[in-house]
């Protein structure tokens, strides 16, 4: 179920792929951004929401904390989840 004060939510994706093209030589399409959030979203007052996903013992990498700090530092709402129960305490 999702909160109401969620206008929007989406999972984010990085990384890249292999694309093999006709002259022999491999192309790499990279997509997403380092640091971006595993979910992406805005709160029905306007803010950006941006969440982290982590497991219990999940590690934050720098770029991760750095987006979430920027997000935080200019009145959206980020988060490092590891429960459900993580994100609904927030939003």
């Amino acid at each position: 179920e999702v909160s109401p004060r969620v206008a929007w939510a989406e999972r984010m994706n990085t990384g890249a792929i292999k694309i093999p093209v006709a002259n022999g030589r491999d192309r790499f399409l990279r997509f997403g951004f380092p640091g971006c959030p595993d979910i992406l979203g805005q709160l029905t007052d306007g803010r950006l929401l941006a969440v982290e996903v982590k497991s219990p013992i999940g590690r934050v990498t720098d770029q991760q904390q750095k987006f979430l700090n920027l997000v935080a530092d200019n009145k959206g709402v980020s988060l490092i989840a590891r429960s459900v129960d993580d994100v609904m305490a927030v939003i």
